[in-house]
């Protein structure tokens, strides 16, 4: 670069002090924000060089031909984008970056991490060893709305760091870099592990205090579901800081949309209850499939034993079957839909960001 640099030096152009050689002499003979006439000047001018008699002795004493055939090996499409490197390192090379920058800022990882496992503590030391009675089967069904509502809720937070990377991105991608599928690819396997980490963490915390419905069986459906709820979740704010490159419109997006979807999830109202205008959104609410699968893994096949209030109220004298419970909501009881339901959620998301980013970032031709 020093050497480069004396050929630009020699035409009367200087480097400012605290500029690099090489961004120095870049700023001068780039096309887009450089002047023309520099630029029409360095290249001229090269010709003639003292610099350029120096090359051609160089490169004849090393054998090399100091000329390049003018016939092109291969005609390129003008219409087509051409990357550095293949689909495969571009994916690479953006998940490591991806997994360094989740591990290094604090508020991508351990924040977040934070806030799930103050959420987790709170809600199974409030709802703490219900029991078996039926006298907490209410309690219990407001315990699993709170875990469907507020634990995606709090995917609201990751947005902020989104909209980071989307900048980034659109650095990156203007200067024809890598393409956007890579880019989704490598953002969705860099987040699968830290999803699953904290469905773990939390399914651990809330399973074993509130004492839900023992079982390994039950325990690993609800981590699963617990796991593809934040999953999707995530997708959807994936989705919101592609179309939405504002951090406060995107947080209000967001919380409508994750507030409309708790509306028809089933637990306030049952959705027979609901008008035809309204009802319709179950089918594509996160929430929906969500409370179901909790709903039916903690209830079908159980039985909750009757209780007696010494004082006579509340009193339930009847013990309570749990297909008696699900009976009382509009739910889907088939947990293998639920699953399919939330994987489509989740690839139509990423598919409508991916899609748009492709059409909206479409980088330098």
């Amino acid at each position: 670069a020093m050497e480069a640099g004396q050929h630009f030096r020699s035409l009367g152009y200087h480097k400012p002090e605290r500029e690099s050689e090489s961004e120095w002499m870049m700023d001068l003979i780039n096309k887009d924000f450089g002047d023309k006439e520099t630029i029409e000047r360095i290249v001229t001018s090269w010709e003639d060089s003292e610099y350029k008699k120096m090359l051609d002795e160089e490169l004849t004493m090393l054998g090399i031909p100091k000329e390049v055939s003018s016939e092109p090996r291969y005609v390129a499409d003008p219409h087509k984008q051409y990357y550095p490197v293949n689909f495969f390192q571009q994916t690479w090379t953006l998940m490591n970056r991806g997994f360094l920058n989740m591990v290094r800022n604090p508020a991508v990882l351990w924040l977040r991490f934070g806030m799930y496992l103050m959420l987790a503590l709170m809600i199974g030391t409030i709802w703490l060893r219900l029991g078996s009675s039926s006298k907490v089967i209410q309690d219990i069904n407001g315990a699993l709305f709170y875990i469907v509502a507020f634990f995606i809720f709090m995917s609201i937070s990751v947005l902020p760091a989104y909209l980071e990377e989307r900048s980034v991105l659109a650095k990156e991608r203007a200067n024809g870099a890598y393409s956007i599928l890579a880019y989704i690819t490598a953002h969705t396997m860099y987040e699968i592990p830290y999803v699953a980490v904290l469905a773990l963490m939390s399914s651990l915390i809330v399973y074993w205090l509130i004492g839900l419905t023992s079982g390994a069986d039950r325990f690993f459906i609800f981590l699963a579901n617990l796991f593809m709820s934040l999953l999707v979740a995530e997708s959807i704010m994936v989705m919101i800081s592609a179309l939405v490159p504002i951090l406060i419109v995107g947080i209000a997006f967001g919380a409508f949309i994750f507030g409309a979807f708790m509306c028809v999830m089933g637990f306030f109202i049952t959705l027979d209850q609901v008008g035809w205008w309204w009802r319709w959104m179950q089918y594509i609410a996160l929430h929906y499939y969500s409370f179901s699968t909790f709903m039916y893994n903690q209830y079908h096949d159980t039985y909750w034993d009757p209780y007696v209030s010494p004082s006579g109220f509340p009193n339930y004298p009847n013990g309570v079957y749990g297909s008696e419970v699900l009976a009382n909501y509009s739910l889907v009881e088939d947990i293998w839909i639920n699953f399919l339901a939330m994987v489509v959620m989740f690839v139509v998301y990423r598919g409508i960001a991916a899609i748009y980013l492709h059409f909206r970032l479409t980088g330098k031709k």
